[in-house]
């Protein structure tokens, strides 16, 4: 099994922060497992299936709403004739400016290692208003009139807030701390670093105490750094457990566990089953 890099979209000869598509898909056309850095919103008119995500499946019927989180492997399997919309959106769109950190923890939840998936039913999908906000946004892509890029942004924050604040509501996302540009630092660092960083690297990274750097993590993320740091190697086994023909002690040994054993413990602590399960479910 093999999981694709889906490169950036372009849009007029450079990289685009928005992608968005309307989809007709029969049963038996399945999309391929591939993952991407866009935060992806499917919006389903019609149709029944299975959109997969990590090796986790989430089961969909007419009007239900998924937002996949960036770099999540997935794939669709279509089991009656589907119409749905597509939106591919960068994470940057949540907040304004790189200088500018309180807005950062709004994406968070989309670059969350714990959450893959965010399902909405159709009745979830009615209070987000999702349907009118979403066949807008495509009907601003297809036409490109002249400040499109503004109108689809405009309506995906309004798109954004309503799910966070409905996720807020209903305990999905914990309240934090506005992030502070030292901990949007650390963040960034271990997104490319995760196998091997320590906790005292990135404090000296941040230019903080070891206990003041812990102390501003845990306030501004909602867990501390090591349960932060297992999640990221976790959602990076998973991966490597699609896309590669790795051992599990190989993988182990990838993203730094000192034992095989050990990885397969904390594992199953994560995700309810063991490696060898998780690859298994592809073929099941």
């Amino acid at each position: 099994m093999s999981v694709m890099l889906e490169k950036r979209y372009q849009l007029n000869g450079a990289d685009s922060w928005i992608h968005c598509l309307p989809l007709h898909v029969s049963p038996c056309r399945n999309t391929p497992y591939h993952y991407h850095e866009y935060i992806e919103i499917l919006f389903f008119f019609s149709g029944e299936g299975i959109v997969w995500v990590n090796g986790k499946p989430n089961r969909f019927s007419k009007n239900d709403l998924i937002i996949i989180n960036a770099e999540r492997a997935h794939m669709l399997e279509i089991e009656k004739t589907a119409e749905y919309i597509c939106i591919k959106a960068m994470p940057s769109i949540l907040y304004s400016d790189e200088r500018f950190c309180d807005e950062f923890r709004y994406v968070l939840p989309f670059l969350s290692e714990v959450q893959n998936e965010y399902f909405f039913t159709e009745d979830e999908a009615n209070v987000l208003q999702a349907k009118r906000l979403l066949t807008e946004i495509l009907k601003e892509w297809q036409s490109m009139d002249y400040g499109f890029e503004l109108a689809i942004k405009s309506m995906l924050l309004e798109f954004f807030w309503r799910v966070l604040r409905y996720l807020r509501r209903h305990g999905s996302v914990a309240e934090t701390a506005a992030i502070k540009p030292e901990i949007k630092k650390a963040i960034l660092y271990l997104t490319d670093r995760y196998a091997t960083v320590t906790e005292k690297e990135v404090a000296d990274l941040c230019h903080l105490s070891y206990h003041h750097f812990s102390y501003l993590f845990k306030k501004s993320i909602g867990k501390n750094f090591k349960d932060y740091l297992l999640d990221l190697k976790i959602r990076q086994a998973e991966k490597l457990l699609l896309s590669t023909e790795k051992s599990v002690t190989e993988i182990a040994q990838d993203i730094n566990f000192s034992t095989a054993s050990h990885f397969i413990t904390q594992f199953k602590k994560k995700t309810g089953i063991t490696p060898q399960k998780f690859r298994k479910t592809l073929y099941e």
